[in-house]
């Protein structure tokens, strides 16, 4: 593969992040940054996510030389997960095969996704928690969305007790029941007899 910057000959490999799904072996993320001036085996170095902070828990385990080949660091060539995924994104970086998505940010609160269920969600796990209690909660109460706090209430919510605050302010905390119900019912009073 060649680093080459015309789209319509050959894929082209760009620094990002990458989720690589790999067959029957989960995923990984990985990182490709553009090598320093020094570095001279090549422009790309190739790291993994091995820890919970998707934006900086990266390790460098590979670079990719100027003619476009993946090269497994030493310490890592046992890694055949590592190996695999490199070989994935080498192979097509374009992901035309649908091997990888790259870049990709949650929608609710923009961080970086890498798990492949994220990515196909459009969210994160706590984020996709978050959007499913609303709408559980809107789809609950109907009207709640739809009517004004000025509007008229239903003719059945006038027809129940509320609570209301006491105006005596020496008398501390405490409530009064207020009866709404109408029309007012009609009480005999009897005389002593």
């Amino acid at each position: 593969m060649g680093l080459s910057s015309d789209p319509g000959t050959e894929p082209v490999l760009g620094e990002g992040h990458y989720t690589v799904v790999l067959g029957g072996a989960g995923h990984r993320t990985l990182e490709v940054t553009r090598a320093g001036p020094d570095f001279r085996a090549g422009p790309f170095i190739v790291s993994y996510l091995c820890g919970p902070d998707n934006e900086r828990d990266y390790r460098a385990f590979a670079h990719i030389t100027a003619a476009g080949d993946g090269r497994l660091w030493h310490r890592f060539r046992e890694d055949s997960a590592l190996a695999a995924a490199l070989a994935a994104l080498v192979a097509d970086p374009n992901g035309a095969a649908g091997a990888y998505r790259r870049d990709l940010r949650c929608l609710r609160c923009r961080r970086r996704l890498t798990h492949p269920d994220s990515i196909e969600r459009g969210m994160g796990p706590s984020c996709a928690r978050v959007e499913l209690t609303t709408a559980a909660l809107a789809a609950s109460e109907p009207q709640a969305g739809t009517r004004s706090p000025s509007a008229p209430r239903p003719a059945g919510d006038l027809r129940r007790s509320v609570m209301a605050p006491s105006s005596s302010a020496d008398s501390g905390p405490s409530a009064t029941t207020l009866n709404t119900a109408w029309p007012p019912r009609r009480t005999s009073i009897s005389s002593p007899s």
